[in-house]
């Protein structure tokens, strides 16, 4: 006699009547639950181990635009299954969902690690661009700006921080 361990997960869908649909989850013991790092090793090295090659030969990480496309196509994450894919059973292989689940887990990581990269370049970019203008700017103008946000306080502390550094390596004196 096998046994299950049953998780119900209950999800309420509000329409002109109420309508309760349950999904089932079920936990057999003949799929072990894949988990490798095969994501890591495909963004890195651009390659997978050949046991993680066969399990997952058509494997690819979309683009954020492309994930949103699939998303608007298919109405589903991407690596993740469809509803109608999970409807076709009347169970859901937990294994099968931890996978799909711990996948996209992984490449949100990645993702998020991407734009923080882009984040700290547009800084920097920024710094650097704003150092360059604040170089163009005459003497005169530079002592105006900085008597004007002692009167009113217009500058943000950071843009008043630039503004006397830049200041200060001119030699310059307020008045």
């Amino acid at each position: 006699m096998k046994r299950y361990s049953l998780i119900i997960i209950g999800a309420l869908f509000i329409t002109s009547n109420i309508t309760i649909l349950w999904l089932n989850l079920r936990h057999s013991n003949q799929q072990a639950i894949d988990i490798s790092d095969y994501v890591f090793d495909w963004y890195y090295d651009g390659k997978m181990n050949s046991i993680d090659a066969a399990k997952h030969p058509d494997f690819k990480i979309y683009s954020l635009q492309d994930a949103e496309k699939f998303i608007k196509a298919n109405r589903h994450l991407p690596y993740i299954d469809s509803r109608k894919s999970w409807e076709k059973y009347s169970k859901i292989p937990l294994e099968k969902l931890v996978s799909q689940q711990w996948v996209a887990l992984e490449i949100l990581w990645l993702h998020t690690l991407e734009q923080q990269a882009q984040i700290e370049e547009l800084k920097r970019m920024l710094q650097s661009s704003s150092t360059n203008s604040l170089k163009q700017i005459s003497d005169e103008e530079l002592s105006k700006i900085l008597k004007e946000n002692k009167e009113s306080n217009k500058l943000s502390t950071e843009e008043l921080k630039k503004y006397k550094i830049e200041f200060e390596r001119r030699g310059l004196r307020l008045e």
